[in-house]
């Protein structure tokens, strides 16, 4: 039998491929990857008793995207025209800016129970597919979403690829312990 976590150890979620968005009630885009539904299946369960044993929850990219299908009315974007593998600059809702990494085609679209601490606002805006023929026009890309109900932290960037020192990894470390109790992950 396993021994139980230690009620503050995070569940975390790392990135990979797309989710299935039969998660979030939508149909595969001809942009969307071919789901690892067994994984799927695996980090939901995981999600459920992670909430049941009031566990906190990180998910990087991918992860963040589960967590973020996962609560009720949240969504995502399942292919926006993003350059892929990149550095972008992001602001937290404090006016902070720093320099993360990213690499994602998919946007969160938080439910209305989450708080967005950090974002990308674009020079134009861009199309953020919903159905193969039709889309939106964004600007504003939710970066680091913090779902207090369940105290999970959604953050699309990789700070795991990032140095421990820099200024982003620095501030999602020092988020990560005031809203979640949780010491240094990156």
């Amino acid at each position: 039998m396993q021994e139980p976590l230690n009620k503050l150890e995070p569940l975390i979620l790392w990135g990979g491929t797309d989710i299935d968005p039969s998660i979030y009630n939508q149909k595969p885009l001809k942009w969307t990857q071919k789901p690892d539904l067994a994984r799927d299946k695996k980090e939901l369960e995981q999600l459920d008793v992670a909430r049941f044993e009031d566990r906190p929850i990180i998910g990087v990219c991918r992860g963040a995207q589960l967590i973020t299908a996962w609560i009720d009315g949240g969504e995502l974007y399942q292919h926006v025209e993003l350059q892929p593998m990149t550095t972008i600059d992001i602001t937290t809702n404090g006016g902070h800016k720093y320099r993360a990494k990213v690499d994602h085609h998919q946007v969160m679209i938080p439910s209305s129970e989450g708080t967005v601490l950090a974002f990308q606002m674009l020079d134009k805006p861009v199309k953020a597919w919903i159905s193969d023929t039709e889309y939106d026009l964004i600007k504003f890309i939710p970066m680091v979403v913090y779902y207090p109900v369940y105290k999970a932290i959604a953050i699309q960037p990789h700070p795991e690829w990032m140095n421990p020192d820099d200024p982003f990894v620095e501030w999602i470390n020092s988020v990560i312990k005031t809203l979640l109790g949780v010491n240094k992950c990156f």
